[in-house]
């Protein structure tokens, strides 16, 4: 009988970068797939020339795409290009997220797999119940970026796992379920609303650390999840991110 392996404890390799402190907009996910994740052995890391080293870097994920035809303006250079061979595609992205007041974390700051699936990027198959599952510290997140005022989601899972987990460290259990109140209204008045309205309409409003926050919903852009065609998606992500530009 062979002898069951505890999947590794993955740390989020992203988290701990700094917030610019003129952000305004924080995009939040759930966590990055294991390659990325730290520490990099068993895993090889990010795949050159496919991979970014940062969020959304995934050559299946599609986030990158979408700024980049939502914002109208090019990030890197065309793939294939003597130009691309050499670009510093990380400080691209942290530079056009600094340019539009924008930075990213995800909800998950330490976590496993599921046994069996050690190398699975998809969500579900993420721990959630392992006792080593520690979430972001978002107070910590408001102290730095004192002008956030939009967070936007890029799935349901991560705004669950925000109002459920994230708002929950540090709060009395009245505030815990008003949380989840919070939640399961918006998610049932979000239910009722069609096309571009479910994504461009905003997913519920909270006041936070004496500010006001507002919050939304994006479509995932990952390369295995069911949504909006790409089109469609730019256009979302150009109201939600980049309406006031």
């Amino acid at each position: 009988m062979g002898i069951k392996m505890t999947p590794p404890l993955e740390k989020h390799p992203y988290n701990s970068s700094p917030i610019p402190p003129d952000t305004k907009t924080l995009i939040v996910g759930t966590a990055p797939p294991p390659r990325f994740s730290h520490p990099r052995p068993p895993h090889a890391g990010p795949e050159k020339d496919w991979d970014a080293d940062f969020y959304y870097g995934s050559e299946s994920n599609y986030l990158w795409v979408y700024l980049e035809d939502a914002a109208g303006e090019r990030i890197f250079a065309k793939p294939g290009t003597s130009e691309a061979a050499v670009e510093d595609t990380e400080n691209l992205m942290r530079g056009f997220l600094q340019r539009h007041r924008i930075w990213m974390r995800d909800v998950l700051q330490t976590y496993r797999r599921k046994e069996g699936h050690e190398f699975s990027p998809m969500d579900r198959h993420i721990d959630l119940g392992s006792k080593d599952t520690e979430f972001l510290d978002f107070s910590g997140v408001l102290d730095t970026g004192r002008n956030i005022d939009k967070i936007v989601f890029t799935s349901v899972l991560a705004a669950e796992l925000f109002f459920s987990k994230v708002l929950a460290i540090g709060a009395t259990p009245d505030t815990v379920r008003d949380f989840h109140q919070t939640f399961f209204a918006a998610k049932a008045a979000r239910a009722e609303q069609t096309g571009m309205q479910r994504y461009v309409k905003e997913f519920c409003a909270l006041e936070l650390h004496c500010r006001a926050i507002k919050f939304y919903i994006a479509p995932s852009p990952s390369g295995s999840a069911w949504g909006p065609d790409r089109t469609t998606c730019v256009e979302i992500y150009r109201s939600i991110l980049f309406a006031g530009d």
